[in-house]
């Protein structure tokens, strides 16, 4: 939690659904909490940057994929041009999908939106 929450906060994620998000993860890949949080953090930044306009993560990798990630599997992260979604709720969206997808899909969400250094495991939520 204390490595995530604060970026949780900032993208809309209630304390419920980031416990949840953190316990999952934990189950499924039995990271140290520490590497999860870390992940979460890198995850909801991405996210978020996109939304103030940023083109680059708090690692520095190129984040302007992201929003077309999303679309190719239809999600959208906008509500209209200058309006986001909830962030919760775009996680959401690709849990309900992500078993539908093909493995390069899947592999291509994950790396947009987690990043390349991150566990895909993040998105499965």
């Amino acid at each position: 939690m204390q490595y995530s929450a604060n970026s949780a906060k900032q993208a809309g994620i209630d304390y419920d659904h980031l416990a949840a998000y953190i316990t999952v993860i934990s189950s499924t890949t039995r990271q140290s909490a520490e590497m999860i949080g870390t992940s979460l953090r890198s995850m909801f930044s991405r996210l978020t940057s996109i939304s103030k306009g940023s083109a680059l993560d708090d690692t520095g990798e190129d984040i302007s994929k992201v929003e077309g990630a999303l679309k190719r599997v239809g999600i959208e992260l906008r509500d209209s041009q200058h309006e986001f979604r909830n962030m919760q709720d775009v996680i959401s969206d690709v849990g309900k999908v992500w078993n539908t997808l093909s493995e390069t899909d899947k592999a291509w969400v994950a790396q947009n939106i987690a990043g390349k250094q991150r566990m895909p495991e993040l998105i499965v939520i």
